[in-house]
């Protein structure tokens, strides 16, 4: 097989990988921006990985990152965060960089993703409430200077839910733990809605303007389901389907399914002795059609790898402008990073594989419309 050892401009112009660092699943930085891959240039420390192209391997392949824009091409206002603080960092492909801070007095720091809203971006917060901390369980939006235009707390919206109707929520809502860990959340135009993953739980949908709960999503197999209002919320699965459990980056396709990355892994923070739901030897992308009126979920579509590869926590999948697809599993059967691009019969058009220690370098990855780009 013959070798080679290029710089991926190439490969740039579809495909980029954004921040993350720290410990395990809860990076402390995210963006809706991304790391592209160039060369590597003075001063800058590469990565090396192997990136296998239409079955031909290329050796020792260096990149080096830096942020760029959000994930539908519209550059013209990328945003990233920073995790130890509730700031904002805008950054221009010329260099030029705008710092703000989100205008709230009960937001601690951002973490996971930030996506585009229904007019800004939506962010996930650690917060303090009435001298009460709140972890991953709070969704808001926030516009390009800060300011929050809307807030999402899922400790009261399921609290003041389950107490109408009839259940006890503080058995499943614990401020101070990790109980929900929100870790992605996205605008549906289409009905005015918020759609938010809780990795411990479900994947839920919110009314945007009430914040009411309009449908579950998840493994019947957990501890949420025992709860009989939110099992009424439950949408039942189509036979042969994959309910998502550990799930990530939630996004709507082109041909308007929901897609995410189903990682395969249970809940790590129920209460002792708590069902913790299913786990599974491989991770899989998956889409679904969405019929509220009859509470149902069909998966129309599943990539899997030939169950070949587990990456319990992180990753993502994105769609392509041209409906294909980047595939980023962030901790490939535990000791490094995949970046696979697929096409639409499923073939692998690429495949780069890199050393990783858990989430510290793959976080999700975004494909990015470089063709997009205006220059000035």
């Amino acid at each position: 097989m013959q070798v080679h050892r290029p710089t991926l401009a190439a490969i740039a112009a579809a495909f980029a990988l954004p921040a993350c660092g720290g410990d395990g699943d809860s990076p402390p930085m995210a963006s809706q921006g991304a790391l592209a891959f160039q060369s590597a240039t003075p001063g800058a420390t590469p990565f090396l990985g192997r990136l296998q192209v239409n079955g031909v391997d290329w050796q020792n392949v260096s990149a080096v990152a830096f942020t760029v824009a959000n994930k539908t091409g519209a550059v013209s206002r990328p945003v990233h965060v920073r995790y130890e603080a509730a700031a904002l960092l805008r950054k221009g492909f010329e260099g030029s960089a705008v710092v703000g801070t989100v205008k709230s007095t009960t937001v601690n720091n951002f973490h996971h993703n930030v996506d585009l809203a229904k007019t800004g971006f939506l962010a996930e917060f650690d917060t303090t409430i009435a001298g009460v901390k709140h972890v991953e369980s709070q969704v808001g939006e926030i516009d390009t200077t800060g300011a929050v235009l809307q807030e999402w707390d899922f400790a009261k919206i399921l609290s003041d839910y389950m107490t109408a109707e009839g259940d006890e929520p503080s058995l499943f809502i614990r401020p101070g733990i990790d109980w929900f860990h929100v870790n992605s959340s996205i605008y549906d135009p289409r009905d005015d809605s918020v759609i938010v993953s809780s990795r411990e739980n479900f994947v839920i949908k919110l009314d945007y303007k009430t914040g009411k709960p309009l449908w579950i999503l998840g493994d019947p197999l957990k501890y949420w389901y025992t709860f009989p209002s939110l099992r009424k919320l439950a949408l039942t699965l189509d036979a042969g389907g994959l309910y998502p459990i550990g799930q990530h980056a939630l996004s709507i396709t082109s041909d308007g399914s929901l897609m995410l990355f189903d990682n395969g892994a249970n809940s790590l923070n129920q209460p002792s002795g708590a069902p913790t739901g299913m786990t599974r030897a491989y991770s899989a992308v998956s889409k679904f059609t969405i019929d509220a009126t009859n509470r149902l979920a069909t998966m129309n579509w599943r990539f899997d790898n030939a169950k070949s590869i587990q990456s319990s926590y992180c990753s993502s999948a994105y769609e392509v402008s041209n409906k294909t697809m980047l595939v980023t599993y962030a901790i490939a059967d535990g000791n490094s990073a995949r970046l696979i691009g697929l096409g639409t019969d499923q073939k692998i058009a690429f495949d780069f594989n890199y050393p990783s220690l858990r989430c510290d370098t793959a976080w999700n990855a975004l494909p990015i419309a470089f063709d997009a780009l205006q220059y000035r």
